[in-house]
């Protein structure tokens, strides 16, 4: 009997919808905030109206108050992941350009592949002047930008090429890029940089379960990151400087720098590298 493929069969690494929009819809928390804190508003209104004698229209003026407020607080979420969104051009601008034409097709040629596979359209690709292996994927109004390093073209076979490549795709597959870009380009407090962060958490290890899944190659990816892992950026090095260890989170190896390491850190290269090894 010839073997037939099951077409229901799905594999165990594939994101799920509802991981992909929970990952993507940053302000999904923020939504359903607001909304308690409206009904509360109203209930505190009646409570108002009724306990104190005060005239209910007089009391609504605690809910309209409240509306206002958090309808400026949203807003000033979206202006924020609209300048997310600009990110990828800017990014771009701050790096020379780097690699030769070979370089440059070297790499349309693992994105064309590739994007396919994942289900992406239209890719615009740039390889950037810069020593320290490392590469991002970042939406770019309706398209996306991959930036990927000379030194991570240099320094890695084209298995592992692809690895990284596949890696940053998952990312977007996941739902990964809008709140790391929010991350890099807002300007947060404290406390909100710390809690967005927390969330993320582990991000990394879980693209590259998608993308070693998917490429079907986990060794390619696992070089990749041992490489990455074994760098130590120039201080002249954009991997060494605070405009990165802002954007940290956008790209393939997060703490490139040697920073913010942790024991435990499922983000940390070397430890995906380990993962994937044992895979």
């Amino acid at each position: 009997m010839e073997p037939v493929l099951d077409p229901t069969w799905r594999s165990a690494y594939a994101p799920s919808a509802e991981e992909r929009e929970g990952n993507s819809n940053i302000t999904i928390s923020l939504q359903r905030n607001l909304a308690v804190g409206a009904v509360v508003s109203v209930i505190v209104a009646i409570v108002v109206a009724v306990g104190l004698g005060v005239g209910f229209y007089m009391a609504l003026f605690l809910p309209v108050l409240y509306i206002a407020i958090a309808g400026a607080f949203y807003q000033s979420i979206r202006r924020r992941l609209t300048t997310a969104d600009a990110l990828a051009g800017s990014l771009v601008a701050a790096f020379p350009v780097g690699g030769t034409k070979t370089d440059r097709i070297r790499l349309s040629t693992i994105v064309e592949r590739l994007s396919a596979t994942f289900g992406l359209g239209s890719i615009n690709c740039f390889v950037v002047d810069e020593n320290v292996p490392n590469a991002t994927l970042l939406r770019d109004q309706d398209n996306y930008t991959l930036i990927v390093t000379t030194g991570l073209m240099h320094e890695v076979e084209l298995i592992e090429l692809e690895g990284v490549v596949a890696h940053c795709m998952a990312r977007q597959r996941l739902g990964y890029i809008a709140l790391p870009s929010l991350l890099a380009a807002a300007n947060l407090s404290k406390s909100a940089r710390s809690r967005y962060e927390s969330r993320i958490r582990g991000w990394a290890f879980r693209a590259d379960e998608v993308a070693a899944a998917t490429i079907r190659y986990p060794l390619g990816l696992q070089r990749a990151l041992e490489r990455t892992a074994s760098t130590v950026p120039e201080s002249s090095s954009y991997f060494a400087s605070e405009a990165y260890a802002k954007a940290r989170w956008i790209w393939f190896d997060q703490h490139i720098d040697g920073k913010e390491l942790a024991l435990g850190d499922l983000d940390q290269a070397s430890t995906r590298a380990q993962a994937l090894e044992e895979w």
